[in-house]
């Protein structure tokens, strides 16, 4: 479904067919968008001073918790729904608190982590746009890597290290189409230029257009949030495709026919919206 959107069209029907389909997927749509708006209402009541701690430590700690908290949910619903079952949502949200959150924390950790890092970085060398755009790209990369390591560890019931370390194989193995989740990436640059447009007009204008930066954090995290579940449904489904991928290089080498042109490409791509379980090897 997502792995074969070519324009921001084919996005909007996918996410409308999925959510018609099944309704149950708006909670976790919504939840990455909904408990970083909230939170941010309640940490601006604090009046922190500090603006690293404001406007980099908190919005990312939240943002990478509620967008963790709502790919485990979709995770645990695709294998529901690649089994033929209806949704239990009690069910997924006990699996996720008492399973998959435990077996993912270091990954949510080292993602945090790592982009709090980059963040400031960022903010200590704003003179340098060339050094910004390669570490834009780099956490872009970075982030691919860890949302593909989710669905390893709650599928595969791999520790954190080893879904990391399949994940990295997975995304250089199938690299042409790994790299296409950059144009989801570009979402959050598309949706966030009304405020660039806004910064811009107060600057060569003179105007006080008077946009508060809670503001303009809020609207951030909200494109923001969106752009990582557009991602993540991304990432699932090419793990899937993957897995379909090894199923057929399996049988291919029992049979002694494979050739090393042989791709990913050879192999459908799954639909989470299809009758076939991509989780059936026999």
């Amino acid at each position: 479904m997502f792995l074969s959107i070519r324009n921001y069209s084919d996005i909007r029907k996918s996410i409308r067919l999925l959510v018609t389909t099944y309704p149950v997927i708006i909670i976790p749509l919504i939840i990455p968008i909904a408990i970083p708006l909230l939170s941010l209402i309640y940490v601006n009541t604090l009046h922190i001073s500090n603006d690293i701690i404001m406007y980099i430590i908190i919005p990312i700690s939240i943002s990478t918790l509620s967008s963790s908290i709502s790919y485990l949910l979709i995770l645990s619903f695709a294998y529901q729904i690649e089994h033929g079952r209806n949704i239990k949502f009690i069910k997924s949200v006990v699996a996720v608190i008492f399973n998959y959150i435990p077996k993912s924390l270091l990954i949510i950790l080292l993602w945090g982590i790592s982009w709090i890092f980059i963040e400031c970085v960022n903010l200590f060398c704003r003179k340098s746009s060339i050094g910004i755009a390669a570490s834009r790209s780099s956490t872009s990369l970075f982030r691919q890597g860890i949302l593909l390591s989710f669905p390893i560890i709650v599928y595969d019931n791999a520790n954190p290290f080893t879904a990391f370390q399949k994940a990295s194989y997975v995304s250089a193995l199938h690299a042409e189409e790994f790299s296409t989740c950059y144009s989801f990436s570009s979402l959050y640059y598309i949706a966030t230029f009304p405020i660039v447009l806004f910064y811009l007009i107060e600057y060569f204008t003179k105007l006080d257009l008077v946009i508060s930066s809670q503001f303009v954090l809020s609207y951030s995290m909200v494109a923001l949030s969106l752009t990582f579940v557009l991602e993540e449904i991304f990432n699932l489904e090419l793990y899937l495709w993957h897995r379909l991928y090894e199923r057929k290089h399996q049988k291919l080498m029992k049979k002694k026919k494979y050739q090393k042109s042989f791709t990913i490409r050879n192999v459908r791509k799954p639909d989470l919206l299809d009758s076939i379980n991509e989780f059936d090897f026999q």
